[in-house]
Order: C-alpha cells, then sequence, then structure tokens
C-alpha cells in the first residue's frame, strides 16, 4: 500500500514538473521569435494613397514614422483639421446577373451590419423566389440568439409575417455591405427603404426608377468639431445615368448626369461644397483608382487629373523573421496529441498565415484546413517524442525501477516537457561498471541489477570506527 502511495506521487510530482517545463518551453518560444522580429523587422514599401479633405481638396496621404502625413496634388503640406466624417460614397455598378440562378441557403443569407451599439449583428434572409421577400434578423453579440427582427412595420421580436416581408428581387442582394454602418437602405419593389439602426426606425422613400445602388452621404462634409458626430442626411441613388441625392423625407435635394465614359464602372462620389461632385473610379475589387474626376450637375466634366501613387508592393519580411515563425510554431506547443486536440476544438482561429477562418465554413473543411496547415508540425513532434519515450524506456528499465511502460507513455502523450518532468522528479543514482560482469548499473542498491552479484565491500582504510 506504502509503495503505490508512494508511486502516485512520484507521477502527481513529474506531472507537475512536466506543466511548469511547458509552459517556460512556450513562453521562451515566444520571447525568441519576439526578439529575432524585432532585430529583424518587417520592411515595407509606402503606401500612397489618395484622400477628400473636407473643404472638398483632394489630397495624397503618406505614412512616415507611425504618423500620416498629407500634401495637397500640387506638393503642399496639408493636414486636416478633423477626418472627414462621412467617407465617399461607393456607388456599384448593376451586379445583377442577366437570368436568375437557383440559390443554396448560403446566398440567400447576406451579412449585413455589425452595428456595436445596439449589440446585434444583422443579416437579411431570403426566401430565394425571384422577386421573392424577405427579412432583416438580429443576432444578439453576447448570447448568438436571434432576438430581433425588422419587417415593413418595422422592428419586432418575433419573425415578421410574409405580408410584412419586403419586397425585393433576390439578385439585389450583393449590394449590401453596410459594416458599422447606423443605415442601411434596401432597393425593393414598393421603392427604397431606409432602416435606422440607431433608432430602430424603418421608412420608406418613395420610389425611384432603375436604382442600381445607394449609400449615405452628408449635405455638408466639413467637420467642424473634433466631438461632433457625423450622421449621413442624405442618399446618394445611383441610376444608369444620374446620380440622386435624397433626404430622408423622400424629397430630391440634387441631381447629377453621370458623363457616358464613366456608366459603367463602379464609382466612389464625394459630393463637393460648390454643388459639384469629385468622382473616382475604382477597381472590381472596390479599391479606389487614382483618376479624378469634377463633375458639374449637367454632366459636364470640368477637370480630369491622373494622379501618380508611389508602386505598392507587398510586404516581405526578413527570412530570419520567417525562420523564427516556423520554429514558433513548430515548438510552441511540443506535443503531437494535445495540438491536436486543439485544433480540433477551435480550428477555425489557427492558419499558417496567422489570420482566423471565417466562422460560417463548416467545421469538417476549417479541421482539415488546420490539419493541412500543422500537419508537419504534429509529424515532427511526434517522431521527437516517440524517440524521447524511446529513452525513457530505456532509462527506467536501466534502473529497475516498476511502470516503465507508463512513464514512456506519459512522455509520447505529451513530448519534451513530460521528458523534463521525467528526469527532473527524482534524483538519479550514479551507474558505474559492475566488478563481476562490467555492465554499468545503478549503485544505489547492495547487488548488480545485471548479474544478481553484491557488489564487493570498500577496502579498509584504517580509520574506520566499529561499534
Amino acid at each position: 500500500m506504502a509503495t503505490r502511495k508512494a508511486q502516485v506521487q512520484t507521477a502527481i510530482l513529474a506531472a507537475f514538473l512536466a506543466a511548469g517545463a511547458g509552459v517556460v518551453w512556450a513562453a521562451g518560444v515566444g520571447i525568441v521569435y519576439l526578439v529575432v522580429a524585432a532585430l529583424f523587422p518587417v520592411t515595407e514599401e509606402v503606401r500612397e494613397q489618395l484622400y477628400v479633405l473636407p473643404d472638398g481638396r483632394p489630397a495624397i496621404a503618406r505614412p512616415e514614422k507611425g504618423d500620416v502625413v498629407f500634401r495637397t496634388l500640387d506638393g503642399k503640406p496639408a493636414k486636416p483639421p478633423y477626418w472627414p466624417g462621412v467617407a465617399p460614397a461607393a456607388l456599384k455598378e448593376d451586379l445583377r446577373e442577366p437570368e436568375l440562378q437557383a440559390l443554396d441557403w448560403q446566398s440567400r443569407l447576406v451579412y449585413l451590419s455589425r452595428y456595436w451599439r445596439k449589440g446585434f449583428f444583422w443579416f437579411f434572409v431570403h426566401d430565394g423566389d425571384s422577386p421573392g421577400r424577405g427579412y432583416i434578423l438580429g443576432s444578439d453579440i453576447e448570447t448568438k440568439r436571434a432576438t430581433a427582427y425588422v419587417g415593413t412595420k418595422g422592428f419586432r421580436s418575433d419573425k415578421p409575417p410574409y405580408e410584412e416581408q419586403f419586397r425585393m428581387d433576390v439578385r439585389n442582394l450583393k449590394k449590401y455591405e453596410t459594416y458599422q454602418n447606423r443605415f442601411l437602405f434596401l432597393v425593393t419593389e414598393d421603392g427604397l427603404v431606409l432602416v435606422d439602426f440607431e433608432q430602430r426606425m424603418v421608412r420608406c422613400l418613395g420610389k425611384v426608377p432603375d436604382v442600381i445602388s445607394a449609400q449615405e452621404s452628408r449635405r455638408d462634409p466639413l467637420i467642424r468639431d473634433p466631438y461632433q458626430e457625423a450622421v449621413p442626411d442624405l442618399l446618394l441613388v445611383r441610376t444608369p445615368d444620374h446620380v440622386v441625392s435624397i433626404d430622408f423625407e423622400g424629397r430630391e435635394v440634387e441631381r447629377w448626369v453621370i458623363p457616358p465614359g464613366l456608366r459603367g464602372a463602379p464609382l466612389s462620389w464625394q459630393r463637393l461644397p460648390n454643388r459639384q461632385s469629385l468622382v473616382r473610379t475604382t477597381n472590381l475589387q472596390g479599391r479606389l483608382g487614382n483618376e479624378l474626376f469634377w463633375i458639374e450637375p449637367t454632366g459636364k466634366v470640368v477637370r480630369h487629373l491622373q494622379v501618380d501613387l508611389a508602386v505598392i508592393k507587398p510586404d516581405h519580411r526578413p527570412w530570419t523573421t520567417r525562420l523564427a515563425q516556423k520554429m514558433a510554431q513548430l515548438l510552441a506547443v511540443p506535443s503531437a496529441p494535445v495540438l491536436g486536440l486543439i485544433l480540433a476544438g477551435d480550428p477555425w482561429d489557427f492558419e499558417a498565415s496567422g489570420r482566423s477562418r471565417p466562422r460560417s465554413l463548416p467545421y469538417p473543411l476549417a479541421l482539415a484546413g488546420a490539419w493541412r496547415d500543422y500537419r508537419w508540425s504534429i509529424e515532427v513532434n511526434l517522431v521527437l517524442a516517440a524517440v524521447l519515450s524511446v529513452c525513457c524506456y530505456r532509462r527506467h528499465r536501466g534502473h529497475g525501477l516498476p511502470a516503465a511502460g507508463g512513464w514512456a507513455l506519459f512522455v509520447l502523450i505529451f513530448g519534451v516537457p513530460a521528458y523534463l518532468g521525467y528526469l527532473a522528479h527524482r534524483k538519479w543514482p550514479e551507474r558505474l561498471p559492475c566488478p563481476s560482469c562490467q555492465q554499468p548499473v545503478p549503485r544505489d542498491r547492495p547487488g548488480c541489477l545485471a548479474c544478481g552479484k553484491e557488489f564487493p565491500q570498500p577496502a579498509l582504510t584504517g580509520v574506520e570506527v566499529f561499534a
């Protein structure tokens, strides 16, 4: 009984030592990676971008020493007093396919906005028919449960009935990407619909023929007070040949003719104080181009300018930093089974590039991706643990101790930290050659572990004391 108790205490001590060694190991790997990354920092190319200042002047922003330096197009320094509160309206081209395709469930569920003040993720759910109907669903950020809904009659706590759902073409769903915006505008069969997530209000703004896209704007783009919230008060609506500004009561305020050469391209539309508009063309990915057009309400282009920006090249890291990152990925969790359990528990958060996988990705696909990214790490750690497990087994048998298989399994599962804990959990006796068989055996017992003969008594030196 006493022997079994001593073995359990020894195993607990080894487990604690292994856990401590694992923590120290992971911290050491992280510190080494941070030191290497600091000694060999990431080098980046200059990334210049175009901005429109609150007074309507275009400027070039250039990052320098952790700050952003602005200059006008003629090279003069410019620093806006405050950032523009409302970005230029991104008016997309017509993204609808000429023929309606059959849609699966994921295509009929569109992410709209994460408006954090009310604590909801907002989605649009369409029935997939043509033109069909749909409603807005609010998922609580904390509980992940659907607790809010929006229909034509406003906000409610349950799903709107069919007759109170929005009548709209399912192909229009590609237009809505509001992110954290307070307002959402829907192009429905009954007209433009304004949804205010802050005031929890739904309002129909009336019909505009042939609407392609819409986005909020402001009458006065100049922000004069740093504490003033830039709340939009206009809606810019794009049709095949016009851009129309409408207030939130549905009244038309201004109208611009789109020049024929720009009618087939996605546009970034900035209203200027002098009733002109500053238009930038965008590419298919939505990134702003560097062609500027100053347009009058009649569609006349009064100025066209091509702006030369610094060449944008992808970031690159020194080979030392890349090597340190690979080593950190390999050694941070030096236990193949533990790493496998971590990946299986949350495969979305582990990707070789450092970015998380989208939560919408099915679990089997996310797990397959995590295994693909970390397979080499698991295999290397498994081979290393197997080698250490064999060393542990031979050492334990070489000292004539019981439960050698159990200790070997312990090291195989938990890897390097377990082996370090195994080595530190007790004081190991010295192994010396046996005088009889010449085999290296431990000297913590009266006889040889290999041949069974007793060790000879040490020679008398004459200073011994016999009682």
